[in-house]
């Protein structure tokens, strides 16, 4: 009977060090990924020049300069982290992911339009459609009648 419980216990201790192997193997895969991933977001970003010219809404220029200047404040930590004796690929790669998609997102900011309400004329109707916009993200031309939208005229 005392060999049978050695048996068990030998065995229950061999299938607990055979998920700690496995979780570390997987732990490793993780980190050579998020090294790989990293070096190439590295090199892609290292080419970037973290500014954005020409806006469609000048009002959102403080939001697009905030959101590059942080971009530019991660990449920075994450290249000079990168260079240390000891590195850790996985935060790396957590700050370069969140400086591109913080340099991406003020692209996309950039190139928002600026909301303009409209107002309707009809007067027999009994609500307001103060607050309310007509602006129509499918045309073309962006739901405006004239002008570029970059130095705030339409």
């Amino acid at each position: 009977m005392q060999s049978y419980d050695q048996v068990i216990d030998v065995r229950s201790r061999a299938e607990a060090e055979s998920e700690v192997l496995e979780s570390t193997q997987q732990r490793v895969a993780d980190i050579r990924r998020a090294k790989e991933r990293s070096r190439t977001l590295m090199d892609q970003m290292s080419r970037e020049s973290f500014t954005i010219s020409e806006l469609r809404d000048s009002s959102r220029r403080n939001e697009v300069d905030r959101l590059l200047s942080q971009s530019r404040l991660d990449y920075e930590q994450a290249r000079r982290d990168s260079s240390l004796s000891v590195v850790d690929w996985l935060i790396i790669d957590d700050i370069l992911n969140r400086s591109h998609r913080q340099a991406k997102e003020a692209v996309v900011c950039s190139q928002t339009e600026p909301y303009v309400p409209s107002f309707s004329s009809d007067t027999s109707s009994s609500s307001s459609t103060l607050g309310s916009s007509s602006f129509d993200s499918s045309s073309s031309s962006g739901g405006f009648d004239s002008g570029s939208g970059s130095d705030g005229s339409y």
